[in-house]
């Protein structure tokens, strides 16, 4: 139940109450954004108007970095996130500018650490504070590795200072050793230089301009701080041309890739340093079952491997919901018939699921007493009732959500008539006494907000928000829905013109199973007649939906919006969403009813 008005509040844009109630209930935050991804990307500059508290949004972005999803889609919001955030003031928010380099994986440690650096020439007060934040965040021997990686003394000095785990007895000396050094780079033997800390890169490159011999204890060393210090791509490119330190410099690489969850990439890295059992389990794990199998059978695998491993791949497949790859790689590698129909099944594709159930008895590689089985009824029968069921359910939902939304572009357009100025002026600039003003003068005065939405921001404390520029807010205004407004009335419309496209989708879907409806039992055509009449009633509801809806507008011309009556403001924007086509659904097919149905 709490987790429904959630979902609501999010559709609304009511971010706050939703967070709020997250964390109420104890319900992981990551929801505020994978509910809605893009609504939400969109929308970033109004969850953080609504939010504000600096500890709310480190809540967050704390959720955000322990979930499982892709690195690259955590950086991402992260750095959508932070771009909000800096537009706000750095100085207020800075401890969550620095999660939001912190909570990716891996951390952005130079980046969080280039910010204090920037930082401490505009606020200098600012910085120790941040300092301690950050060592809450991290590992205090990274940070000051990072630091003196790059050459800042007196940042390195201060994260020491704050750090529980270092001893000034050893970080000072420590320290002024390295100031000394600093400009004396490039002299001395190699073991001195990398004592301090310096790029292992840059000395080896050092070394070998001048013609020195690398041995082998000088470039283990080298491999330790080429790793520690990320600079595997100057690595490949200072030993570029020499196999044998090549080879161990791309099984370091692949092992750093592995370890950042960069499977495939790392696999690629493997098979140049020649380690193809390593690249079969990072292919394994990236899912890239095409390239897997390929190597694995190169390498020489034996009939067993390749069963067992055809067993765990499209297992692993199916639950990602990859059904027709499951059920190709348990057909081909695992043979296993009877999972691989109902990996086809699951999946939809009743024509391949059929065609391989009734080839059984053909195949040499099935066991007799699979050839026995009616897969047919065992396996089809059922599935195909389940995939129906799957079918009407994405229909009923798209059905509700059209009579929801036209219901509520009623209301709008109701509201269009009785109150223009509200319903063209989202941002409340109220108009009753603007007939001799310059909209476009700034008055120094605070103009109240309205409260006809839910999401709107927060209200103001007595601080006076920033101005921004009257073309960003347009441009930002259009993004959202505000309820009440005609930005809610383009969402609306914009919802509604994708509908088409989700009815075709389901169609499709439909059209691979209903042939098979029609031919089982009794049951499955009958439920296979309720599928196709559903469908047929829905499409016609949604073509009649889009005539009423855009009944006022030309073919080929987008509505125009008037000016606001009574008051010299422009409407927000010049035109709402064009009229959606619909076009003859499954390009693929040639059409996706049965008539004998």
């Amino acid at each position: 139940m709490v987790l429904s008005v959630v979902k609501d509040d999010i559709e609304e844009g009511d971010y706050r109450k939703a967070l709020l109630d997250c964390r109420r209930h104890r319900i992981d935050l990551n929801i505020l954004y994978d509910h809605e991804p893009r609504g939400f990307i969109s929308r970033l500059w109004s969850f953080v108007d609504q939010i504000g508290e600096v500890d709310y949004i480190n809540l967050f972005l704390t959720d955000i970095g322990k979930s499982p999803r892709p690195a690259e889609q955590t950086s991402e919001i992260c750095d959508a996130l932070r771009s909000e955030l800096e537009k706000r003031g750095v100085e207020k928010y800075i401890n969550p500018i620095l999660t939001t380099h912190m909570v990716k994986t891996p951390p952005d440690v130079e980046a969080s650490l280039a910010l204090l650096l920037r930082l401490r020439e505009t606020n200098p007060n600012l910085v120790e504070d941040a300092v301690k934040y950050i060592i809450f965040l991290a590992d205090p021997d990274t940070l000051f590795d990072a630091a003196l990686g790059m050459y800042d003394f007196s940042l390195a000095l201060l994260i020491a200072q704050h750090s529980p785990k270092k001893d000034p007895r050893e970080y000072l000396p420590f320290l002024k050793q390295l100031r000394e050094a600093g400009d004396s780079f490039g002299d001395g033997d190699y073991t001195t230089q990398a004592s301090i800390h310096l790029t292992s890169i840059a000395l080896l490159h050092h070394l070998l301009t001048k013609g020195t011999p690398i041995g082998p204890k000088v470039f283990d060393e080298a491999l330790t701080y080429t790793d520690k210090h990320q600079l595997h791509h100057e690595a490949l490119e200072i030993w570029a041309g020499k196999t044998e330190n090549l080879q161990a410099i791309l099984n370091l690489y692949g092992e750093y890739l592995f370890e950042r969850r960069e499977f495939k990439q790392a696999a690629l890295a493997f098979v140049q340093a020649s380690k193809p059992q390593r690249a079969i389990i990072a292919y394994e794990k990236a899912h890239a079952w095409q390239e897997l199998f390929s190597l694995a059978v190169k390498e020489g695998s034996s009939f067993d491997e390749l069963i067992q491993m055809g067993q765990r791949v499209g297992e692993d497949l199916a639950s990602r919901k990859r059904y027709t790859e499951a059920g190709r790689v348990l057909l081909d590698y695992a043979k296993n018939v009877e999972e691989a129909i109902t990996a086809f099944a699951q999946g939809g594709d009743f024509p391949e699921a059929d065609r391989q159930a009734r080839s059984v008895k053909l195949l040499p590689r099935i066991s007799t007493e699979s050839s026995r089985m009616d897969l047919v009824e065992t396996i089809l029968h059922p599935e195909a009732l389940e995939v129906r069921y799957q079918i009407g359910e994405d229909a009923t939902e798209l059905k509700e959500q059209l009579e929801k939304q036209t219901e509520r572009l009623k209301e709008l357009r109701v509201k269009k008539v009785e109150d223009p100025d509200g319903f063209y002026n989202p941002d409340g600039e109220r108009t009753a006494n603007l007939q001799d003003v310059d909209v476009m003068t700034d008055a120094g005065s605070t103009v109240a907000g309205t409260t006809f939405t839910r999401y709107t921001a927060a209200p103001s404390s007595g601080t006076k928000k920033s101005k921004v520029s009257s073309k960003n807010s347009k441009k930002r205004a259009r993004k959202t829905g505000r309820k009440g407004t005609v930005e809610e009335e383009e969402y609306i419309l914009l919802s509604i013109g994708k509908m088409p496209a989700r009815l075709e989708a389901i169609q499709v879907r439909a059209a691979k199973l209903l042939p098979y409806l029609l031919q089982y039992t009794d049951e499955h055509r009958e439920e296979g007649r309720e599928l196709q009449r559903h469908l047929k009633e829905l499409e016609a509801r949604l073509r009649s939906t889009i005539e009423e809806v855009w009944q006022d507008e030309g073919e080929d011309e987008a509505p125009v919006l008037p000016a606001v009556p009574g008051t010299r403001l422009p409407p927000p924007r010049q035109s709402l969403p064009r009229k959606p086509e619909m076009n003859t659904p499954g390009a693929a097919i040639t059409e996706w009813e049965v008539k004998l149905l």
